[in-house]
C-alpha cells in the first residue's frame, strides 16, 4: 500500500475502489481538518503557480469553499462580501501596481489602504506600470506603445 497522508476530495475513495484498489481513510476532527485545509490550500496554490493550469484554480476555489464552510460561512455570504469589497475598493482588472505612497507615516500599503487611504486621496501623481500616470486614482495613458 502506498502512503499518502493527505486530504482528498470526498469521492476519491469511491473512485479508487471502482478501479479495483483498496484504500484506508479516516474522518478528521475539526482542528486537524482546518490544518489539512490550510495545507491543501498551499498545495493547490503551489501547483497553480508552477503549472499555470487553470484547472488548478478550480481546485484552489474548491479548497477556499471548504475553508469558508468550515468557518460556518455560506458561499453566498462569501460572494456578498466579495462583491461589497469590489464595490468599495475595486477588483484587479485594471492591473494596477502600487509603487509608492508619498506623505504620512510609513507603513505597509495594504494597511494604509485598509485604514481608509484611497487612491483618490493620494496627493500628486506617480508613474504607473503601463507608462501612464496615476492622478487622483485614475490611470492616464502616456501615449507610448
Amino acid at each position: 500500500m502506498i502512503p499518502y497522508d493527505k486530504l482528498v476530495r470526498d469521492r476519491i475513495p469511491e473512485i479508487i475502489e471502482t478501479e479495483g484498489k483498496h484504500c484506508q481513510v479516516r474522518v478528521l476532527d475539526e482542528a486537524e481538518y482546518a490544518r489539512r485545509l490550510d495545507e491543501k490550500l498551499a498545495e493547490e496554490l503551489e501547483e497553480y503557480q508552477r503549472s499555470g493550469d487553470v484547472e488548478e484554480l478550480v481546485n484552489l476555489l474548491e479548497v477556499v469553499r471548504a475553508i469558508a464552510a468550515s468557518h460556518g460561512l455560506p458561499w453566498d455570504e462569501v460572494e456578498r462580501r466579495r462583491l461589497a469589497k469590489q464595490e468599495a475598493r475595486g477588483g484587479f482588472s485594471k492591473r494596477l501596481l502600487l509603487q509608492r505612497v508619498d506623505g504620512g507615516e510609513q507603513g505597509r500599503p495594504d494597511e494604509e489602504l485598509e485604514n481608509g487611504l484611497l487612491p483618490a486621496q493620494v496627493p500628486g501623481s506617480s508613474p504607473s506600470a503601463g507608462g501612464g500616470t496615476v492622478r487622483s486614482g485614475r490611470a492616464e495613458p502616456s501615449g507610448r506603445a
